[in-house]
């Protein structure tokens, strides 16, 4: 019977739950029953799960990330030239962070114009314009609102995070939660608990820097853990990345007494799936030492690794936002026939009319400038 390596309760039917391995808000798939306890597992997840998941976000809200439940958080965002405040939904679909009313006099008549997210946002706002101005016909009013998506050239601008002693501890469970899974003994973890736990201690988790340890397909994005025991010079370390950007290095035992023991997952983020990778990491124990004492974080390699991803991402938002013109498109032709009725030349051009309503924008907005 498994133990919870936490607090050493026995796992079984009455308080067995998943371990995600790595954490569920950022697309991760690999898990495990034998871990942990829920209890210790709700734990975790209310403190230093969600404050790494926190951090993640912006990264995961702009890749769309597909995940076994609940989608991405909305993130607040600036427009750098108004001040605005928008919204940025899964996938990084810009929305009014609130509703517009702009009130104007023009020959002698009160004009309002109300831009809101839906027809029942803009329904509430003429209940409550409807008191200052008892003669608004609202149902008329809204029979001349006119629904309307269009392609922004707004430029954005928000914050992305990543460390402090919460996001750190999480980090530590990952690689802890990996060894364990692969066969490692919990003994040679055991003195991090409290500090997985409570935070006790510490001092075992801080930014790689150095050469790239995972090598990548053009265009993929990627989560991995790696593990790795020399026994010659005693130590136990764990190598984590997400996001092909924010990568760390975990010094899980400096006293480790055991056999030479590597193992790696690598997990594609965009097909959510594990793939193979050929992986590089070669520290011996003084390197990993000396990279866990770094003072200064490396926000130099941050800034350039971020700078390589963003293509990336929206490489994505591209192809999600074809998918889903394609999908309308389609939707709103040959859907609304029944399914296995022979395709007669007049769907085909239905279909072409609205593939072609739904890409035009698209293309005037990408290409109209060039």
């Amino acid at each position: 019977m498994a133990k919870c390596y936490v607090c050493n309760k026995d796992i079984d039917s009455t308080n067995i739950t998943n371990e995600h391995i790595l954490l569920n808000s950022i697309g991760g798939r690999l898990k495990s029953t034998q871990l942990i306890c829920v209890e210790c597992n709700s734990e975790f997840g209310a403190d230093v799960d969600a404050e790494l998941s926190k951090q993640l976000n912006p990264i995961s809200n702009l890749l769309n990330i597909e995940r076994d439940r609940g989608n991405p958080q909305s993130i607040n965002v600036q427009d750098k030239e108004s001040g605005e405040e928008w919204t940025l939904d899964p996938g990084g679909q810009p929305v009014m962070s609130k509703p517009s009313i702009l009130e104007k006099e023009e020959d002698g008549e009160k004009h309002i114009q109300v831009v809101a997210r839906s027809i029942k946002e803009a329904r509430h706002i003429m209940k409550g314009l409807k008191k200052k101005y008892p003669q608004l016909d609202i149902d008329k009013a809204l029979k001349k609102a006119c629904p309307k998506r269009e392609y922004l050239d707004n430029i954005f601008s928000f914050q992305f995070q990543i460390g402090g002693d919460k996001a750190f501890r999480s980090i530590c469970k990952t690689a802890v939660n990996f060894y364990i899974l692969n066969g490692g003994n919990p003994d040679n973890i055991r003195h991090l608990v409290p500090y997985i736990k409570n935070g006790q201690g510490g001092g075992c988790v801080w930014f790689y820097s150095g050469p790239d340890v995972v090598q990548k397909d053009d265009g993929q994005i990627i989560h991995a853990i790696i593990i790795k025991a020399i026994e010659q010079e005693n130590v136990l370390y764990s190598y984590v990345e997400f996001f092909n950007a924010y990568r760390f290095i975990i010094l899980l035992n400096p006293n480790y007494v055991g056999e030479d023991f590597e193992k790696a997952y690598i997990f594609d983020v965009v097909k959510r799936q594990e793939v193979k990778a050929i992986t590089l990491l070669n520290l011996n124990k003084m390197s990993v030492k000396h990279m866990i004492e770094g003072l200064e974080r490396p926000d130099k390699e941050l800034s350039k690794e971020l700078n390589k991803l963003i293509p990336l991402i929206i490489k994505k938002q591209e192809s999600d936002h074809i998918n889903g013109m394609l999908e309308r498109a389609i939707g709103n032709s040959l859907a609304k026939y029944p399914e296995g009725v022979l395709i007669t030349q007049e769907m085909v051009d239905e279909l072409i009319e609205a593939t072609m309503d739904e890409l035009t924008p698209w293309f005037v907005h990408k290409f109209g400038k060039e």
